[in-house]
């Protein structure tokens, strides 16, 4: 699929979950926060497309990463949190605050 059509659909993928929907995913070690600064579908389509070094450098930068502790903690607390999130196998990629429309 063209990578233009791909980013297309990922678009029309994202969806909405509270916390405890999505703390499996977490447990499992398959759950990343993408920063505020991303699209959601722009970081998808990079692991969809096996695009290894551009994912590598936004982990280094840490704009992609995997929830810290204090994070999870605080949401645990605070279940009502909403995230958008979009999956792609095996990770889920989850984003807070943000219109990805």
């Amino acid at each position: 699929m063209e990578s233009k059509k791909l980013y297309e659909k990922l678009q029309e993928e994202i969806e909405s979950a509270q916390w405890h929907l999505l703390k499996p995913h977490y447990t499992r070690g398959a759950l990343y926060i993408v920063d505020q600064d991303l699209q959601i579908a722009e970081v998808a389509l990079a692991l969809a497309e096996d695009r290894a070094q551009q994912v590598k450098q936004w982990l280094d930068e840490g704009v992609l990463y995997p929830p810290i502790e204090d994070e999870v903690k605080l949401w645990d607390s605070q279940d009502t949190t909403l995230f958008s999130f979009l999956i792609v196998q095996p990770y889920v990629l989850i984003q807070q605050g943000r219109d990805n429309g």
